[in-house]
C-alpha cells in the first residue's frame, strides 16, 4: 500500500496497488 512500509517492497508498483487495495477495503 501507499502506507509507507510497503512503498519500498514495490518496485513495478503492482504490488503497491494490489496491498493498497485490500489494506482499504478493510478500513
Amino acid at each position: 500500500g501507499q502506507e509507507g512500509k510497503e512503498a519500498s517492497e514495490s518496485e513495478d508498483g503492482s504490488e503497491d496497488v494490489m496491498e493498497d487495495s485490500n489494506e482499504s477495503s478493510s478500513i
